[in-house]
């Protein structure tokens, strides 16, 4: 019973994260900072609707599009939350669910504005740390602070280096996100996420038909192939 209602919830949140995203964006400004009142702003849209306009059958298009995305992201994390609830016990498969949907939620973000904030990055940071000390779903805290300093040292250096050829080849939000990454993966599990984030970040710069895209939305799926994949290579192992 308890796996059932975990994917349904996680349909709902998967489904869901589009939204929130929109949301999230007009009530975070960088130069306004962040504003919760302004997630309460109900869109408004056209009270008649005609088979001849232009403009609604783009807006159509764009909510079936938007509709058709959803659904993905909800199907997704119902097959996730499903394998969590499953092989793990529930306050483990919980906070891993969260940091999921978290770490999601900010390769949206990046993915529109280019910017993983810092109200994501820094308690999903402090998280890790938290929840490796006291429940340990992936790594003990040893493990956690080593691959925490590891995954932020790594594109650090990094960025020093490719400054030479381009300048600020990495945010500063992309160098806390892995740190945070870091600190619920661990060093091994860390460097899994980080070779298969290349891949779908090789897709995102095909699809954008660019040489530049950010990373957060490379970070995000790559994370969750990881750690679906360790808990079912655990279980049957």
């Amino acid at each position: 019973m308890i796996v059932f209602t975990a994917s349904i919830i996680g349909f709902i949140l998967g489904f869901s994260l589009l939204f929130i995203t929109s949301r999230l964006l007009k009530s975070f400004s960088l130069s306004a900072g962040f504003n919760p009142k302004t997630m309460l702003h109900i869109p408004k849209f056209p009270k008649a609707f005609t088979s001849a306009s232009q403009k609604v059958v783009k807006l159509r298009r764009l909510w079936l599009h938007l509709i058709g995305q959803s659904i993905i992201y909800g199907i997704v994390f119902a097959a996730a939350f499903a394998v969590l609830f499953t092989f793990l016990p529930a306050w483990q498969a919980t906070f891993l669910s969260l940091m999921l949907l978290t770490v999601a939620l900010a390769g949206l973000i990046d993915l529109k504005v280019w910017l993983l904030p810092d109200f994501l990055t820094i308690p999903l940071l402090i998280a890790g740390f938290t929840v490796s000390y006291f429940f340990q779903p992936l790594v003990t805290i040893e493990n956690s602070i080593f691959g925490s300093i590891y995954a932020y040292l790594l594109p650090l250096f990094t960025t020093l280096f490719m400054q030479k050829y381009k300048a600020n080849p990495l945010g500063g939000g992309d160098v806390k996100m892995m740190a945070a990454l870091g600190a619920w993966l661990g060093f091994e599990l860390f460097n899994v996420a980080l070779v298969i984030s290349f891949v779908f970040f090789l897709y995102l710069v095909w699809q954008r038909k660019s040489k530049v895209a950010p990373f957060g939305p490379a970070l995000a799926p790559a994370v969750l192939v990881t750690v679906i994949g360790k808990v079912l290579l655990d279980s049957f192992s």
